[in-house]
């Protein structure tokens, strides 16, 4: 078997009061549209109820 190296995931760098928001907001959704490529990126999919439906954006910078 060959090396596996471990995954290092990003946290939220959303205050508190923010971050608890958008849990609550993950909760109650049907659908979520996601912009970004840090930490909610990774923590939304871990709100969400198995049927919902998920797209995210990644944005990148131009040189």
């Amino acid at each position: 078997m060959g090396h596996v190296e471990a995954i290092i995931r990003p946290g939220l760098t959303l205050p508190e009061a923010k971050a608890a928001h958008l849990r609550e907001a993950c909760a109650g959704a049907e659908v979520v549209l996601e912009y970004g490529s840090g930490g909610s990126t990774v923590v939304v999919p871990t709100l969400l109820r198995p049927e919902i439906l998920l797209t995210t954006i990644e944005m990148m910078q131009r040189p």
